[in-house]
């Protein structure tokens, strides 16, 4: 869809909330919000499908939990899609998904990540799976940056990031040093 869209809470370019499946399908527009679940297909998904999806829309909310095709991802399969739309939020800002509670596959991010903290390119919060994912673009935030996730209690593997696109020139911002924040890198989940 090609929309401009302006909201507070669970604003997205598709489905608000989605417990269906979602495939072939985009958002091109530009989504302002004031509030949290911010996305370009799904705001919250649960117990579905999504996948052949893709953003390029620039993303905008002064809340939390903003993402490019997904702000929270529960029991659903997101597969080959991505995202190429700037994303911005007070905190919790990523390319993916925000909050992950199912399983990516196949999909990456390639745009500009910008939060004041909690900032990532695929996922900020990962308690589910993630496979075979890339994430090239900038990503600005004062705190709490990471290439791929900021926090891991799930299984991530095959997923890498661009060193040389996260690094930035802005002083004033944390710079992006591992894949996970503050845990090695290893030869799955690296730069």
């Amino acid at each position: 869809s090609y929309l401009n869209i302006l909201g507070n809470n669970n604003v997205s370019g598709i489905s608000s909330i989605n417990e269906g499946v979602i495939t072939n399908s985009y958002f091109k527009g530009i989504i302002y919000a004031t509030g949290n679940y911010v996305s370009g297909i799904s705001s919250i998904s649960n117990n579905g499908l999504i996948e052949n999806v893709y953003n390029t829309g620039n993303i905008t909310t002064s809340g939390m939990y903003a993402s490019g095709l997904v702000a929270r991802l529960i029991n659903t399969t997101l597969q080959t899609s991505f995202n190429d739309g700037i994303i911005e939020a007070f905190s919790y800002a990523s390319g993916l998904v925000a909050i992950n509670e199912g399983i990516i596959i196949n999909s990456y991010n390639a745009q500009t990540i910008k939060a004041n903290s909690y900032a990532s390119g695929i996922s900020v919060i990962n308690n589910g799976e993630i496979n075979q994912t890339y994430h090239y673009g900038q990503i600005l935030a004062n705190s709490y940056v990471a290439g791929l996730l900021i926090e891991n209690n799930g299984l991530i593997t095959n997923s890498y990031y661009d060193k040389e696109s996260v690094v930035h020139k802005e002083e004033s911002k944390a710079l992006v040093n591992t894949a996970i924040y503050n845990t090695a890198d290893n030869n799955l989940v690296k730069a």
